[in-house]
């Protein structure tokens, strides 16, 4: 279904600006809605061309991976947080990614090539800068790859991604996975090491063993004298 859907893509792209009047106007099909796909769906609010809504749906699918594997990148590279800052490194995070392969139509019949008119327009450029101010310990290695191409407004491309339904957890640890119950006493959380009486000879209770022996050894020595 994906060849399938390639190959329509490539003749949507071709075919109709070689197709002259009274037919057609020589121009690429008018741009359209992005509808399809189920991660950046909603986030995409402009026009895309006709080539990329025929393949917007294999398009979308490439990012499960992002989303999937976005537990592991934040826990190693930012550690654990609060769920409202790993939400928003998320939404800032497809944001960027949403941009990138979904580039928006600057005319009504644009073309697949980027082009200030007539053509599609890369991501904005404060797209790449958002995710290494929301996620600490994101680095430009986490986003080259697709900040590859950008502009500035408002010749760019913005996807405003809200679904963080999305998203998966956090990792969390055997700690916070299997925390005390609560009815265990309170000193079991405490630090043993901070309990300096721990070890103290003095704070033990007697021996039942050891008084019976010096009872015992009490009696022999005075059978004796």
């Amino acid at each position: 279904m994906g060849m399938v859907q390639s190959v329509v893509a490539a003749l949507v792209h071709t075919i109709p600006p070689l197709i002259p009047p009274p037919t057609w106007n020589n121009q690429p099909l008018p741009c359209a809605p992005m509808v399809t796909g189920h991660n950046c769906f909603g986030a995409v609010l402009y026009p895309i061309t006709m080539a990329d809504f025929v393949l917007a749906d294999v398009t979308d699918a490439m990012l499960d991976g992002v989303v999937a594997g976005f537990p592991n990148t934040y826990a190693t590279k930012v550690g654990k947080t609060s769920d409202e800052m790993y939400k928003t490194c998320f939404a800032s995070y497809m944001s960027m990614h949403c941009s990138s392969i979904f580039p928006r139509c600057t005319t009504p019949q644009a073309r697949d090539e980027p082009m200030p008119v007539g053509g599609r327009v890369p991501m904005c450029l404060h797209l790449c800068i958002m995710p290494l101010v929301m996620c600490p310990g994101f680095w430009v290695e986490d986003i080259i790859g697709t900040c590859s191409m950008v502009s500035v407004p408002p010749l760019c491309s913005q996807a405003f991604f809200f679904n963080l339904w999305r998203l998966p957890p956090q990792y969390v640890g055997i700690d916070e996975a299997q925390p005390y119950p609560k009815e265990c006493p309170r000193a079991a959380e405490q630090d043993v090491a901070q309990d300096l009486a721990l070890y103290d000879v003095a704070a033990r209770p007697d021996s039942p063993i050891m008084t019976e022996m010096i009872a015992v050894k009490g009696v022999a020595i005075n059978t004796l004298s």
